[in-house]
């Protein structure tokens, strides 16, 4: 696993990298590797990232005040390609990236041909800085409701999520904690009241059941659910993405379908993003719906979130969420797995929702001229993605008769080549 270190205070750190998701470094608490009291480091510095189009890892400056420095010269406004030894330069600190640059750690699959059960999750090291304010950890062997911890499976500022083993069976489970202490019991009461609702309502075989929720310690909130085994549509964009355009469509369409199950039982996730996103060869499932509102109220003011890089226009404006908040996010997702980017990057999580809000969205060769889609295709993803509600698609169907739409353009195209 290729890592940054760095020379903290006369002790040598390492921070590893992963191929889904990006390393953060300036002087806000959020970055992965926060350097509060460096001179001259801005609040959001610079990024080190997998770069799908490069196949390699890659150093971009976030706009910072004093620039970002790779082996002593100063980087433009492209991103760079890391090679092992190369030093980064931030404000007085040195970086030294470590590690091969032809493979991120990650698990390549094939997104229409795999075995889930061939799946085995991947188990992160936690950020410095990552537990501030959490008190409630759980260490592997902690019994859990005649269920033991067997392993931490994430963690970031918002929650932490563990695997769970029952004692004298196979059956596993994943039990999510929210690390912002609820002691108003109106709040607790509204979160085993959404779950609860989940609980008693029969859900569509699309949506990943919630099997238990209530509060840990007095006043964390959790909710539990069976493990599935099978990578998150984010662990399968980072290894595969850009995708060819017939692929995308097909691996679009079986979302939307899940979505609009979802939405005929009056049920939507709100805040949708790759991770919540479970992907399998059959029945691929959607986690953690229904919950974007809760934790939009009673999560957002206690923690610094991690910029919201799918969040629509409303999400972010603390307007009501609706299915078409879903849709606003698949539309990015749809966008990111084609050209292997977002659309929107920016140094500050308002920023960022100033673009969402305000920015037209980039077309697909502006963002990788190596790929060409079909005029169905970038315009599904420009009406999914209007910035009113109100613009997009009246419903799911019709999204899913313009995506085959454009998978006949495509077919017809090999026809008239062939």
């Amino acid at each position: 696993m290729p890592w940054l270190e760095y020379d903290d205070h006369g002790t040598i750190r390492r921070i590893n990298l992963a191929g889904d998701r990006e390393t953060f470094i300036g002087r806000d608490r959020q970055c992965t590797i926060c350097l509060d009291g460096v001179p001259q480091v801005s609040r959001r510095h610079c990024v080190v990232y997998f770069n799908t189009n490069l196949n390699a890892y890659a150093l971009a400056d976030m706009h910072s005040t004093n620039g970002t420095k790779l082996n002593g010269t100063r980087l433009g406004q492209k991103d760079v390609t890391l090679a092992d030894g190369d030093q980064i330069l931030v404000g007085a600190q040195v970086f030294t990236f470590r590690g091969t640059t032809e493979q991120p750690d990650v698990k390549l699959l094939d997104p229409l041909n795999m075995d889930p059960l061939s799946y085995t999750p991947v188990i992160p090291s936690l950020a410095p800085g990552m537990q501030k304010n959490y008190t409630n950890d759980l260490a592997p062997g902690t019994p859990v409701d005649g269920m033991v911890v067997s392993a931490l499976l994430s963690a970031c500022d918002e929650s932490v999520h563990y695997l769970l083993t029952e004692h004298d069976s196979e059956r596993r489970k994943t039990m999510k904690i929210f690390k912002t202490p609820q002691s108003d019991p109106m709040v607790r009461r509204e979160f085993t009241r959404i779950i609860g609702g989940c609980l008693r309502t029969e859900l569509p075989k699309s949506l990943l059941p919630y099997t238990d929720c209530g509060i840990r310690g007095g006043e964390y909130c959790f909710y539990t659910t069976d493990f599935m085994e099978a990578p998150s549509l984010a662990t399968m964009i980072s290894a595969r993405a850009p995708l060819e355009e017939q692929k995308t469509l097909a691996l679009i369409y079986t979302i939307v379908e899940i979505l609009d199950d979802a939405n005929r039982k009056e049920i939507f996730h709100g805040n949708l993003k790759p991770s919540k996103i479970l992907y399998a060869q059959k029945n691929s499932r959607l986690i953690g719906y229904g919950l974007a509102d809760w934790l939009r109220k009673h999560t957002k003011s206690n923690f610094r979130q991690r910029p919201e890089w799918y969040a629509s226009p409303e999400f972010n404006s603390g307007e009501e969420l609706s299915w078409k908040s879903d849709m606003y996010s698949l539309g990015i997702i749809f966008f990111q797995m084609l050209t292997g980017v977002l659309p929107f990057r920016a140094a500050t999580e308002q920023e960022l929702a100033r673009m969402h809000a305000e920015d037209p969205l980039p077309f697909i060769k502006d963002r990788n001229e190596n790929v060409k889609v079909t005029s169905v295709t970038e315009g599904v993803i420009r009406r999914m993605t209007m910035k009113n509600p109100k613009n997009r698609f009246a419903s799911w169907n019709e999204v899913m008769f313009q995506l085959k739409k454009a998978n006949s353009q495509l077919e017809e195209k090999e026809k008239q080549s062939s």
